[in-house]
């Protein structure tokens, strides 16, 4: 289950403006740094397929149980609201790791590319 079309399905499926537009926006940022990351890894000759985390997946597949349940319709959103923030917070870690552990291992291209994308990045996404 790839993040951008959780995304696209929660932009479809959820009726506030607020929660539209976050979900647009998070999927734009998702599709944006995968491309990114993958590139990067690619110029250091790592092969990033077959990386994923399977916390974020269960932030996933929480999402998409809400999104399928039969709560009322402001309930749903309220705790979509909740697991979107969840989604947010592990993904500001998930880039704070990747960039540590790019610096320990002094791979300093790679950190100075990461640096430059993940600082705006977060920023994007209420870092």
């Amino acid at each position: 289950m790839q993040a951008e079309s959780f995304y696209h399905r929660l932009q479809k499926n959820v009726k506030t403006r607020e929660l539209v537009d976050q979900a647009a926006r998070l999927e734009k940022i998702s599709a944006t740094n995968r491309r990114k990351i993958d590139k990067m890894c690619r110029n250091c000759f790592l092969d990033p397929r077959g990386f994923y985390s399977k916390s974020m997946m269960g932030f996933v597949e929480d999402a998409e149980i809400l999104l399928q349940s039969s709560f009322m319709p402001e309930v749903k959103e309220t705790a979509l609201k909740r697991e979107i923030s969840k989604i947010i917070r592990y993904q500001k870690e998930l880039y704070g790791h990747l960039l540590e552990l790019a610096r320990e291992l002094k791979w300093y291209d790679l950190s100075k590319e990461l640096s430059m994308m993940i600082e705006p990045e977060l920023e994007a996404i209420g870092g």
